[in-house]
């Protein structure tokens, strides 16, 4: 039954059944132009010395500098040597670089055009195509990149429709990532800006709300709602006795959210505690009994220390989580975004350690969990939390009709 503390029903058909969002999408076979020449495999050597000293492949890792060519009159094998890119501006045959001019004629090279993959392959399938353009280099993906995650199970979709329609409904409350009209009108001189509501939606994470559920228990920890002011508050705060929320271009939806889940942490649990003593203690009364590995604070980092701090970090939020039975931040939620969240709020969220991102309408313009223009976010190995994201692929329309759906009595 839907619980009268939601507030009303989104009917489950207006929302359809989330996609979970890869963090390393299956790249597409992109084709880049390049300088070749073909050179004598006896002078190769040097070649390619001074070649790779001039013009590093530092984007295109992948390729490989070399590949072999038969030559025509059955005389000695000949190579291909991939000089360098070809400019954007270059269109005339003879318009390779000026730095390669010198290569070029201490070799006698006749460079020409050829194609090589401009990205390198995810899947074994890919590099046994795409090494056919041009030789590439075959890399297993990194392991925590690898896993695919199942589909989500019935009760897991009725769940994510569940909070989905929650973040929807605050997100379409009057007010949400708007300016205070009073405050408006002040700043324009009273007069009117037509503008003003394309301007707000061409801007990242505005008109959001972000709820952050713990999943076990079935319940929302925190509620944030997008008070940026449409980013043209211009510093001025509403008036909070008329019932208007203050503004600031920082305080997106996510942030007031993990804000708000702080607040609930400390009002349910209390604030006198300190994580790094308590998890300092915990080590010194491991060591003291003898637990294995240890070797007290004062001894000497021994080989391979380095990489064992490493994995205690990215595991931090749990074992701070078990060792005071409480949640570190916000580890183990899964947060519920109306809208795809920005760079900044998606980082925030790493840091928060949210074991889930859920949201409903891409942000082809900032979004940084797949929905944007940039590799998402939560692909990133070098971050020590990583999130699953699941997306619902809502447009404008779908959000305004889910939205109307679930502001209806029912």
């Amino acid at each position: 039954a839907w619980p009268r503390a939601m507030g009303p029903r989104c009917p489950e058909t207006l929302l359809p059944v989330p996609v979970y969002v890869s963090p390393t999408p299956p790249p597409q076979l992109v084709l880049v132009d390049v300088w070749v020449a073909e050179v004598d495999k006896r002078r190769c050597n040097q070649v390619l010395k001074d070649v790779s000293a001039a013009f590093p492949l530092t984007n295109m890792p992948h390729v490989k500098r070399v590949r072999r060519v038969a030559a025509a009159d059955a005389s000695p094998e000949s190579l291909k040597v991939v000089l360098c890119p070809v400019g954007d501006s270059a269109a005339a045959a003879a318009s390779w670089p000026a730095a390669a001019s010198a290569v070029v004629e201490r070799h006698a090279l006749t460079p020409e055009r050829a194609q090589v993959p401009g990205l390198a392959p995810r899947t074994r399938e890919q590099w046994e195509e795409w090494t056919r353009v041009w030789p590439i280099v075959w890399q297993k993906p990194n392991r925590h990149l690898e896993v695919d995650v199942e589909d989500p199970a019935p009760e897991a979709v009725a769940e994510m429709r569940r909070w989905m329609s929650r973040a929807i409904l605050e997100a379409s409350r009057r007010g949400v990532g708007e300016r205070n009209e009073n405050e408006h009108k002040k700043a324009a001189g009273a007069k009117e800006d037509a503008n003003a509501s394309t301007e707000i939606d061409a801007l990242p994470c505005v008109r959001n709300a972000v709820l952050l559920v713990d999943p076990v228990g079935s319940r929302v920890i925190a509620v944030g709602r997008d008070a940026t002011g449409g980013w043209l508050a211009g510093g001025a705060a509403a008036d909070e006795k008329n019932g208007a929320i203050k503004t600031h271009p920082l305080q997106h939806a996510a942030f007031a959210a993990i804000d708000a889940a702080s607040a609930w942490d400390i009002a349910t649990h209390g604030a006198d505690h300190d994580p790094e003593a308590a998890a300092a203690a915990a080590a010194t009364a491991n060591f003291d009994s003898g637990g294995a590995g240890d070797e007290g604070p004062d001894a000497l980092p021994s080989v391979g220390a380095k990489r064992a701090r490493e994995k205690q970090e990215k595991n931090l939020g749990e074992k701070l989580t078990a060792l005071h039975g409480r949640p570190y931040l916000c580890t183990g939620y899964d947060a519920y975004c109306a809208r795809e969240p920005c760079v900044m709020c998606a980082m925030a969220l790493v840091h928060s350690r949210v074991r889930r991102v859920v949201y409903g309408v891409p942000n082809a313009k900032a979004g940084a969990l797949g929905g944007g223009p940039a590799a998402p976010l939560h692909g990133q190995r070098t971050l020590n939390h990583h999130y699953e994201v699941f997306s619902f692929g809502l447009d404008e329309d779908g959000f305004a009709a889910a939205a109307e759906a679930a502001g209806r009595p029912g």
